[in-house]
Formats: C-alpha cells, sequence, structure tokens
C-alpha cells in the first residue's frame, strides 16, 4: 500500500505528469501490468473529512 500526502493540487498534476512521462519513454503499461498480474487495485485520489 502507498499513500501520499501533497502540498497541493499542482504538485499532483506535476507528479502525474513526470511519472507518465517515464512511462512513455520506458514503454510501461501500468493497465497491462496489473491485468497480467491479476492485481486488483483501488487507485483513487482521497480527501481529508473535516469533523
Amino acid at each position: 500500500m502507498t499513500l501520499v500526502e501533497w502540498w497541493d493540487a499542482a504538485s499532483v498534476r506535476a507528479a502525474r505528469a513526470a511519472v507518465q512521462a517515464w512511462q512513455a519513454r520506458e514503454g510501461f503499461s501500468p493497465p497491462e501490468r496489473i491485468a497480467r498480474l491479476g492485481i486488483v487495485a483501488d487507485l483513487s485520489g482521497y480527501r481529508a473529512v473535516d469533523g
């Protein structure tokens, strides 16, 4: 499990862009890898709830 707390939305966008660029250079396809290995993933963005 990996959990990350980002500083702000711009940081999330920058990280996503960097990872996608690396994946493109390497020819890495996360959906293909997940399917091939039979991984059940819960990929989402979560936010803290006040209260």
